[in-house]
């Protein structure tokens, strides 16, 4: 009777203990539609409870490890070709755990800032034909949520979930990557997983492990800045009060809010206190030297048809914030400058007649107004009512200008230690970058940062080989002559000189930018041309090539310099069938002077009369260089370069 007491007892002691056990589960970026990299080893991890048994399942194979002190537990399965679905199954005393639909194909990071971040969402409406028939189980998508740490790497990733590309989920996705993945698919067949780790507006910095960054004094310092205990959430307080006083004081002294009637509202009447305001502009071409709020106001009158019809109201873009109005019913606001406002109206809203579309106009730090050259109108069904020319406008409040911020999360090491350390364990195929906007203020050092991040990350992937893809920075704002400085062009000719590290490509996207837009909307070509140089890297495939004509150096002859060329095989031509333009000479006093330029008999000459010892030469040397106009045979642009102009050598001395 006492041994069955026992036994009961030890029977209950283990089934007790069993319940207790916490269920096993795998690392977040092995969930349900993972990718998994072909041709390498194959880790798969996650945690338990410390110490307990665990038996992996995968493809067919079994392998068995115990869980660390900490609860850790990994496995490594053998190289595996392209190929699923495969279903993971763990299992421990506290369960199991089951990941299902898993690939095993081809693994690239996309990461970068905003223009790498953008979603599909934002380029809707441009590529509304590719979204309805995005559907492919074979690109799938895991974002990675903004994560940052200055005192280690982290071993896990937020959590989040793997998409398959549909039509219902292609929105979220990185729009470049997208593109990019859609154009290896077509041409491999591979499944493509894309690992978005992105943030907009991080600086290269940000994305070094603390190995990298420690070589740069001043980097360096920050990180240690960043240690300081507390230090994070004092700033963030302080961002906090900085932003509630200075939009409490804006609203609070703000007329068009304080007033008896909002002046948003469809009774209030404008007084001779309104004046004229022709949109697109910005208001200190209209005297207003300030920072705070102004009211923009405009009546326009719509047919019987329109009543009560749904609309959408496009307001270009915005600098800083807005907030329109329609009847007096918000009918959307923008908190930031750079995304284009396209609000929906809703059906109600409207009237056959007089209607009243009102803007409140926010600047907290530029001068603000309405970006030119984009679009202002309103859209009822198939008809579109012009809303750029006369508006009238007050100002509401002036305040002083906000004060300066801290983003924490771009510091350096942040963003490493956060979104790329748990990767570092994953065998990828290769890296897709698309950054560099956040330095154009420190152009000169960036060749040597890009090129100390590409080996960065091949040590921390233990890959020396890993590839590394990107793209260079388009135009950006008004057309110049390329005679000033130029904090763009200067980075555009660092990336194309960190071509020189092997294992490198990049896409020119000189031509893809828009003047008025950080953002530009064309992420298909800038996406194929990353996939056609991934291709001719690391695929082999003889595709069109992404870069264009590239540079290969300079010789004086006499007073003329030639301009030659790595290779000519996709052809050296003008986009418009013109003479070459977009160049410029300097001699010994390191003047750049605008140079004629001519092929002759297939080479690209440069000459300047005044220039008669032409030392150095650039081309494209602009923000956004006016004439610049060589492509290839496919229209691919000539980067943006500055080149030493060599000597033409001497012949050898004849013995006699």
């Amino acid at each position: 009777m006492k041994r069955m007491i026992l036994g009961s007892m030890a029977a209950w002691v283990i089934l007790a203990s069993s319940l207790m056990a916490e269920a096993p589960r795998l690392s977040h970026l092995l969930g349900n539609g993972a990718i998994l990299q072909r041709e390498a080893d194959i880790p798969l991890m996650g945690y338990a409870d410390p110490g307990s048994a665990v038996t992996v399942s995968f493809a067919g194979s079994e392998q068995r490890t115990t869980a660390s002190d900490t609860g850790e537990w990994s496995v490594v399965f053998p190289v595996m070709d392209a190929g699923g679905p495969y279903s993971i199954r763990v299992e421990s005393d506290g369960g199991e755990a089951l990941s299902e639909d898993v690939w095993v194909g081809d693994l690239w990071i996309c990461s970068g800032q905003s223009n790498m971040e953008l979603p599909v969402q934002r380029v809707a409406e441009r590529y509304a034909q590719e979204i309805a028939a995005s559907a492919d189980p074979r690109i799938r998508e895991y974002r990675i949520a903004y994560a940052y740490d200055f005192e280690r790497p982290q071993t896990e990733l937020p959590e989040g979930a793997w998409l398959t590309a549909s039509p219902g989920t292609i929105k979220s996705f990185s729009a470049v990557g997208w593109f990019f993945a859609r154009e290896l698919v077509a041409q491999t067949g591979v499944p493509i997983g894309l690992i978005n780790a992105s943030v907009g507006g991080s600086p290269i910095e940000s994305w070094m492990s603390e190995s990298a960054a420690s070589r740069y004094r001043d980097k360096w310092n920050e990180v240690i800045r960043y240690r300081e205990p507390h230090l994070i959430s004092k700033i963030e307080a302080r961002n906090t009060q900085i932003q509630e006083q200075w939009h409490g004081n804006l609203n609070s002294t703000d007329q068009g809010l304080t007033g008896s009637i909002p002046w948003y509202d469809f009774e209030y009447q404008p007084d001779s206190s309104w004046k004229p305001f022709t949109i697109p502009a910005y208001w200190d071409e209209y005297g207003l030297d300030m920072f705070g709020s102004v009211w923009f106001r405009r009546d326009i009158v719509l047919p019987d048809e329109a009543q009560d019809q749904p609309a959408m109201l496009r307001l270009g873009t915005i600098i800083d914030a807005d907030h329109a109005y329609i009847n007096g019913q918000k009918v959307g606001q923008t908190g930031y400058q750079y995304p284009p406002r396209r609000y929906s109206v809703p059906a109600g809203v409207l009237k056959g007649g007089r209607n009243v579309i009102v803007v409140r106009v926010i600047a907290d730090s530029n001068i603000g107004g309405f970006v030119s050259e984009k679009p202002y109108v309103l859209e009822i069904g198939n008809e579109s009512y012009q809303l750029s020319g006369e508006w009238m406008f007050k100002v509401g409040t002036v305040t002083p200008k906000i004060e300066p911020t801290e983003f924490v999360r771009w510091k350096p090491i942040g963003l490493f230690n956060g979104m790329i350390a748990p990767l570092t364990k994953y065998p990828v195929k290769g890296v897709l970058w698309y950054q560099g906007e956040s330095n154009t203020g420190e152009a000169q050092f960036y060749q040597e940062r890009l090129t100390s991040l590409i080996y960065d990350w091949r040590s921390q992937w233990k890959n020396e080989s890993l590839p590394f893809v990107y793209a260079q920075l388009p135009i950006l704002g008004k057309p110049a002559s390329g005679h000033e400085e130029s904090g763009w062009a200067m980075l555009r000719d660092a990336q194309r000189r960190a071509l020189r590290n092997p294992g490198t490509a990049m896409a020119v996207t000189l031509d893809l930018g828009e003047w008025n837009d950080i953002h530009p909307e064309n992420k298909k070509d800038v996406g194929a041309r990353l996939a056609h140089e991934a291709l001719r890297l690391v695929y082999g495939k003889p595709v069109a090539s992404g870069m264009g004509p590239v540079v290969a150096g300079a010789e004086r002859i006499d007073n003329r310099v030639r301009i030659d060329f790595e290779s000519t095989d996709s052809g050296v031509t003008t986009r418009d069938g013109g003479n070459p333009e977009g160049f410029a000479l300097a001699g010994r006093d390191g003047k750049y002077h605008d140079a004629k330029a001519a092929f002759e008999e297939g080479v690209l000459w440069v000459w300047n009369e005044d220039v008669t010892h032409p030392i150095s030469v650039r081309y494209a040397w602009a923000d956004n260089p006016a004439n610049a106009n060589i492509v290839d045979a496919n229209g691919v642009p000539l980067s943006t370069f500055r080149i030493k102009v060599e000597a033409t050598p001497k012949p050898a001395a004849t013995a006699l």
